[in-house]
């Protein structure tokens, strides 16, 4: 969207409200022209326009803190949750650095070109603070333990240890987990990101990010 009213400052991350117009894409403009809609349905591009206020800052809004992140395309189970955490340089470390419309619009909101690689099970990552297993991988974070369990299998130990759990399979059973995001809860609810700020754990639902 478009925004013309001048508002405070926001910056990346910052939640805001505002007023804007939404229309649908457009269809071609002649027979044989360009099908934006046909494009933007396959892009997942629901609406095009701009914004008619300025933009308000939320209040408990922490720009530049998110931490972690979880995403799977809306009514798509079958397909694989990507996951992402933020390195200590502030560049994201992705479970697929594929071009995809999940990794490319975390990347796009950051204004990064590429992300950094997922480690492979067995590895740490290179700043140190995350490292993986066949199960999953454990990362520390501002002293806030994290679990990203990729097999249910992992789901026992990391559940009793750590503070956040993410989960690409289904929590069946009850996790005592602060923050619980598992596959069930991206598919139902859309995009998940979690901020790790110094008042504590925040989690935020995106369902277009």
């Amino acid at each position: 969207m478009t925004v013309r009213a001048r508002g405070g400052e926001v910056a990346p991350d910052d939640i805001v409200t505002l007023r804007a117009v939404l229309l649908p894409p457009s269809s071609p403009a002649a027979p044989g022209a360009f099908d934006f809609a046909r494009y933007a349905w396959f892009h997942r591009l629901g609406a095009v326009g701009y914004v008619v206020s300025a933009p308000e800052l939320v209040e408990g809004g922490e720009p530049g803190a998110r931490e972690a992140l979880a995403m799977i395309e809306p009514l798509a189970l079958a397909r694989p949750i990507k996951m992402a955490l933020r390195a200590a340089d502030g560049r994201l470390m992705a479970t697929s650095t594929r071009s995809n419309y999940t990794v490319d619009s975390w990347l796009r909101h950051d204004g990064l070109d590429s992300g950094l690689p997922w480690p492979k099970p067995s590895e740490v990552s290179n700043d140190g603070r995350m490292r993986c297993d066949s199960l999953g991988c454990i990362a520390v974070v501002n002293g806030v333990e994290e679990a990203f369990v990729q097999d249910e299998r992992a789901f026992a130990e990391d559940c009793a240890r750590a503070q956040i759990v993410i989960a690409v399979v289904p929590a069946f059973n009850p996790c005592p987990a602060d923050v619980v995001v598992d596959r069930f809860d991206v598919w139902w609810r859309g995009a998940q990101a979690v901020w790790i700020t110094s008042d504590g754990i925040r989690i935020a639902v995106c369902l277009r990010c």
